[in-house]
This record gives structure tokens, sequence and C-alpha cells, in this order.
């Protein structure tokens, strides 16, 4: 898919993605448990990267490389026009599908029969 950016620019995107795209994404950051809170470690911008680096597989920047390649390339990515927002508002539907953990299925109780067996 292309997406054209107010600066004229485009960037071509991937159709469709594959698993190893979503854990490269979700484990940019890191969630543990301390002292009973869930602490997340990395930043929001750390998944933003690694799901463009994932996504991105052409854009008319000549010149400068495609995240894939070289994922520094975003920290000086040529933001002319808003371009960067325009992108972003372009692929936060598919962000946030990727970036979405779904809870740990915890084991349900057994059911109950609601017949008492107590004489």
């Amino acid at each position: 898919m292309r997406i054209t950016l107010p600066s004229g620019a485009w960037v071509d995107v991937k159709d469709n993605m594959v698993p190893a795209d979503r854990f490269a994404v979700q484990d940019s950051v890191e969630t543990v448990i301390e002292d009973g809170r869930a602490v997340i470690r990395g930043a929001a911008s750390s998944q933003w990267k690694a799901f463009l680096s994932r996504v991105v597989v052409a854009w008319s920047y000549d010149g400068v490389p495609i995240p894939s390649h070289d994922l520094a390339v975003l920290d000086a990515y040529p933001d002319t026009e808003d371009d960067a927002d325009a992108l972003e508002d372009a692929l936060q539907d598919r962000y946030e599908r990727v970036t979405r953990r779904r809870p740990t299925a915890r084991p349900r109780p057994a059911p109950t029969s609601g017949i008492s067996t107590s004489s």
C-alpha cells in the first residue's frame, strides 16, 4: 500500500504482516512485575520505530535507507510538512492492532452442577 504524504513524498508499506512482525514490535518494550505492579521498560517510541522497521518496504526519500536497513534513520526522518504525523495517522489502526497485547488466559474454575453432595 502506498501512502502519499503532505510533502508529496510517499511511503510503501506491507499489505500484510506476519506474526514475527508483531513479536518484534511487542518485544521492543518489556513489561515486568515489580512490587506487585506492572512496569513497562522501554518507550512508545521504541515500539513505533520497531513497527516502522517491519512495515515500511520503500519510500521516496532519495539516499535515505528504509528503516529495516538502518533503524537509526528514524531519528533523522525527513519530516517536512508534517509527514511524520500523516504517516502515523495512516498507520494508527494497524499499529494499535500490532501493539495490543492479549491478556494471558487464566484457567477457569470448573463448572458446578448446582447439586450439593452434603448429607
